[in-house]
């Protein structure tokens, strides 16, 4: 089975973090710009991805952006989520929208009260901002992402009452990592689809090929025990590139698609499929240079040159 193509927009690779975000590095200015420059130049980059061949995108809904204050929403974000998600839709690109980024930060107010880490604050605060999103856009989106990470901070009722507030026509996901995977098993019957989070390892390792071995092993059990818990629901698979060392993002992008999408684990004696209906991989710009002087990884470089990790990641699909 071939998986649908997608890509993450994120706040910290594509947008930047506003002064009202906790992780604002200068409260002083209105806002610490990312490197992508997708802020401003997002209609051409929307059309630049169905281009080649993605179709769906994960656009992250910052918080800080759209709710700088306790309770209304800013107009300002509003028109500019709204503008993004009509045009994604208009050349052809669903919207997977994920309204708690891994790297977005939240709200200083919020975290003046207590923070995603006080139960009594997230689940007082966490479904009106739900409620919000789903009003201004719940016809747009194609598929809901609440969290990246379904981590402990977001306690059992609080998933409970996102997939209540949600469920619609677009499916909600539960996204999970490797070590997060028994969460599944506990929120049974609250979500539409499983979200597989895969990381690449760190460990220091000279062999490449042992090293893809390794990770490739890991991939593998990840998806099978999301296909055993998904009970049919969908699969997706999320993988950030950044981070990590360019020399690795080629090869280890196209081990995952070919774990994600391997015949051989399409459907077990039930029925289930453990490969992926849609893989995200993000960044979708490389924003930084190293130490070394190398850009970062991501499937298209600062200029919008085509990486070869985003060349792989569309041949894989094309071939």
């Amino acid at each position: 089975m071939r998986s649908r193509r997608g890509t993450t927009i994120s706040v910290a690779d594509s947008l930047g973090h506003v002064a009202t975000s906790t992780l604002a590095t200068n409260r002083l200015d209105g806002v610490d710009p990312s490197d992508s420059g997708f802020v401003t130049r997002w209609p051409d980059d929307l059309a630049l991805l169905a281009d080649v061949g993605i179709t769906e995108v994960r656009l992250s809904f910052d918080w800080a952006r759209l709710q700088p204050r306790p309770g209304d929403l800013s107009d300002e974000w509003v028109e500019w989520y709204g503008d993004v998600v009509g045009a994604a839709r208009a050349v052809g690109l669903a919207t997977w929208a994920c309204l708690l980024d891994a790297d977005g930060g939240v709200p200083r107010w919020l975290d003046n009260e207590g923070g995603l880490g006080d139960s009594e604050t997230i689940v007082r605060w966490w479904p009106r901002w739900l409620e919000r999103i789903a009003d201004e856009f719940g016809d747009r989106i194609d598929g809901w992402i609440p969290a990246v990470h379904a981590s402990p901070d977001l306690p059992t009722p609080a998933w409970r009452d996102t997939w209540g507030l949600l469920r619609g026509e677009a499916p909600v996901t539960l996204s999970l990592r490797e070590s997060d995977l028994a969460r599944a098993e506990e929120l049974r019957g609250s979500y539409d689809g499983i979200g597989v989070v895969i990381e690449l390892s760190n460990d220091p390792l000279d062999d490449l090929d042992e090293r893809l071995r390794l990770d490739g092993d890991r991939w593998a059990e990840q998806l099978g025990r999301a296909a055993e818990i998904s009970d049919d629901r969908p699969i997706v698979s999320d993988l950030a590139l950044d981070d990590h060392d360019p020399a690795l993002a080629e090869p280890a992008l196209a081990r995952l698609l070919q774990i994600a999408e391997s015949s051989d684990t399409s459907a077990d004696d039930d029925g289930a499929s453990d490969a992926a209906e849609v893989v995200f991989v993000g960044p979708m710009v490389a924003t930084h240079a190293g130490d070394d002087g190398a850009e970062s990884t991501g499937l298209f470089d600062a200029h919008r040159a085509m990486r070869p990790e985003g060349a792989t990641y569309l041949d894989v699909a094309e071939s």
